[in-house]
Parts: C-alpha cells; structure tokens; sequence
C-alpha cells in the first residue's frame, strides 16, 4: 500500500498525492495503521474513537470505512482495510 500518514502535519498521502480526511476519518486510518495485520470489531473501535458518545452505533463505523475506502483505495488494486468476516476490519502491512 502506497499510504503515508503523518500524525504531527495531520495529513495523508496516497501515491504522493494529498488525500483530504476528516477529523474522524484521519483517527479511525490512525488507529488501523498503528495495529497492522490485528483485526478489530466495529464495537472495539466505537469505544476507541467515539468513547463518550453514547448514540453511536456499530453502522457508524461501517460508514467511515465506506468513506476511508472511497478515498484510498485504487481501483482493481487490493483494498487498504479489509474486512475480516465475523471480526472486524484491519489494515494489513506488507
């Protein structure tokens, strides 16, 4: 995967091109990215990302992996976060 995250400028690269995520967007990439190859449930990252928050749902989180996949994924190339059927989702490090 040709994704670069940098926590200190906030922002994200994709193929040396900057790819403009919301706050959330950036934390929940952030997140992933820091636990490579380790798959979480949406309610694992509901309590990381969203702890106070008590209306959020588990469709919350698929929405923001739509969204994270809409902007970083190439098309025909293999997915940035895939889903692991019956867990959750993760990012896999080559």
């Amino acid at each position: 995967q040709d994704v670069e995250l940098d926590t200190a400028s906030h922002m994200v690269r994709k193929a040396d091109k900057q790819v403009h995520l919301m706050p959330k967007e950036f934390a929940l990439l952030e997140f992933l990215m820091r636990h490579p190859n380790q798959p979480f449930s949406a309610d694992a990252i509901l309590n990381r990302l969203w702890p106070s928050e008590s209306e959020v749902s588990p469709e919350l989180v698929k929405v923001y992996i739509a969204k994270l996949r809409k902007k970083l994924d190439t098309e025909g190339g293999a997915p940035l976060i895939t889903t692991v059927h019956g867990v959750g989702y993760k990012i896999t490090s080559d």
